[in-house]
Formats: C-alpha cells, sequence, structure tokens
C-alpha cells in the first residue's frame, strides 16, 4: 500500500508539470487491480500535483518578473501588422478576460478551484496565468490542493462504484 501511495505522489507530481503522463489512468488501475484504499491514493496524487503546479506557478512568477527577461522580450517582439481579426481575435479576448480576472484574487479563486477540480479550464494554463497575477503562492497551493485532491479522491473512488452497478452482479 505504501509503495502504490509513494507512486501515486510521484506520477501525480510529474503530471503535473508533463501533461502526457496523466495520473488518472493510474489511480483507476491501481484501485481497480489492488485492495489499496482509493481515498489515501487520491489525495496523495492531490499533493503531488500541487506539488508540481506550485513548482510550476513559482517557476513562472520569477521569469515574469525578471527584469533580465523582460528587457529581452522587449527588444525581440516585432512590430505588429494589425489588430487580430476572426478566430483569432475571439479567442484573444476570451483569454484577455481570463487573464482580468485571474489578477483579483477573489475572483480567480472559483476559477482555479473549478480549473482543480474539473479540469477547465486546463489547470496548466490557469497556474501559468495567476502566477502572473497578485494571488499568493500559499493562497494558490490551498485551492489548487483541495480541489486536485477532491477530483482524484473522486477518480480513485470510481471503479468501486462501476463495480457495485447491478450489472456487475453485485
Amino acid at each position: 500500500m505504501i509503495a502504490a501511495v509513494l507512486a501515486a505522489l510521484i506520477v501525480g507530481a510529474i503530471s503535473a508539470i508533463v501533461p502526457i503522463t496523466p495520473v488518472e489512468p493510474y489511480l483507476i488501475g491501481v484501485v481497480a487491480a489492488t485492495d489499496v484504499p482509493p481515498i489515501p491514493l487520491g489525495i496523495a496524487a492531490g499533493i503531488g500535483q500541487t506539488a508540481g503546479k506550485l513548482l510550476l506557478f513559482g517557476t513562472v512568477r520569477g521569469a515574469v518578473r525578471s527584469q533580465r527577461l523582460r528587457a529581452l522580450i522587449a527588444r525581440k517582439v516585432p512590430a505588429r501588422a494589425g489588430p487580430p481579426t476572426g478566430r483569432m481575435r475571439v479567442a484573444l479576448d476570451r483569454t484577455r478576460v481570463i487573464m482580468q480576472t485571474l489578477d483579483r484574487p477573489r475572483q480567480a479563486v472559483p476559477i482555479l478551484f473549478a480549473s482543480a477540480f474539473l479540469g477547465f479550464p486546463p489547470l496548466l494554463l490557469v497556474t501559468v496565468y495567476a502566477a502572473r497575477g497578485p494571488m499568493p503562492a500559499a493562497m494558490f497551493a490551498a485551492v489548487c490542493l483541495a480541489g486536485r485532491c477532491a477530483r482524484f479522491v473522486v477518480i480513485a473512488l470510481a471503479p468501486g462504484a462501476v463495480m457495485e452497478l447491478p450489472v456487475f452482479g453485485h
């Protein structure tokens, strides 16, 4: 059990930074194939994910506030050919609304929680946008942890709930 929980923590941390390694299939597989309790497994995955997202949050925050990086970007950004149109304009307008909302910690908390629990908007993007704003790292960590633990506990409980359905003879 301890090895599976530690593995969930590690897989969670890796999947926080490398999105092509989701932790959800690991949780479902372990719960379906072993007797490891789903709740500690889900909580461990949530802690791992939060640790990884917090590392990403801190990295982005440091980069965004770096004077050297700002100077480099200012030198290399070419002049625009004109304002965006069509789908690009709609996408940029939506992005701008999310960015403005994430700049206000009270309004950012529900978006961050929804992202951490539901996966929409994608937590990777919300992490990056939140890091460039005024949200304290402790608040980010607490909200992300709550949402991720809730999500992964629900996912880890899913195989047991499915097996209890009358279709499976229980």
